[in-house]
């Protein structure tokens, strides 16, 4: 029987500060069986923009 493979979580990621951004990613990611696919935003506006495309399951 083949293991079950599910989907990664889609996280929208709102940071202006680029390495708190990369520090979240290590540790949303570090040690865990759950795959995320991370997509950021560096601004409010842009989250926003991000957010009314759709696919998001998480902010």
């Amino acid at each position: 029987m083949e293991p079950i493979v599910t989907p990664p979580v889609r996280v929208l990621l709102i940071e202006d500060e680029s390495a708190e951004a990369r520090l979240f990613v290590a540790l949303l990611t570090e040690g865990s069986q759950q795959r995320f696919a991370v997509e950021y935003a560096q601004t409010l506006q842009e989250g926003l923009a991000c957010l009314a495309k759709g696919n998001v399951d998480a902010v």
